[in-house]
């Protein structure tokens, strides 16, 4: 044996010594702490934002909204809720992804859930102004709840489908 076989290099990794003990590539885990309140925060503030366009399209009538400064403070308080939501919202869909062995795309999570959001928070003003009944806020809740977790589902796929790809799960 030769006097530098020996030697050990304090700079090289045992990976780079010994090729088959490299770190095989892994999931990213899904943050929940911050992608989920990034997500609940826009889609409490796209709630506010559809309820004031649909008032303010039947010409902002004494019904569900008495003025548009009291529904920014509404806006303020669901988009807060929405991010404290969130982070159980994307912990649950964190453990059914992995529970599938799925990874849902973040940036198409999140656009899918603010568009559904806005669709089904303005269906319901539109419905409430229309027939003068307030849709009940926890059935438009669970809506967009259900809507945006069966999309994200949807749209996952396997884990060793595209490796590297930046996802949720």
């Amino acid at each position: 044996m030769r006097q530098e076989d020996s030697i050990v290099n304090p700079y090289e990794s045992p990976a780079d010594a010994h090729p088959n003990l490299r770190a095989q590539p892994t999931r990213v885990p899904f943050p929940y702490a911050s992608v989920g309140p990034m997500t609940g925060a826009s889609v409490g503030l796209t709630h506010g934002v559809a309820s004031l366009l649909a008032w303010t399209q039947f010409d902002r009538p004494d019904f569900l909204i008495r003025s548009a400064e009291s529904t920014l403070a509404v806006t303020a308080l669901l988009s807060l809720g929405g991010a404290v939501f969130g982070i159980f919202y994307a912990l649950l869909l964190s453990l059914v992804c992995h529970h599938l062995n799925r990874n849902v795309r973040r940036r198409l999570h999140f656009v899918s859930a603010t568009i559904t959001s806005f669709l089904i928070a303005y269906g319901a003003a539109y419905y409430s102004l229309v027939n003068r009944s307030v849709v009940n806020p926890f059935l438009v809740l669970a809506g967009t709840v259900a809507m945006a977790f069966a999309i994200a589902l949807l749209t996952s796929f396997r884990n060793d489908e595209f490796p590297g790809l930046e996802t949720i799960g």
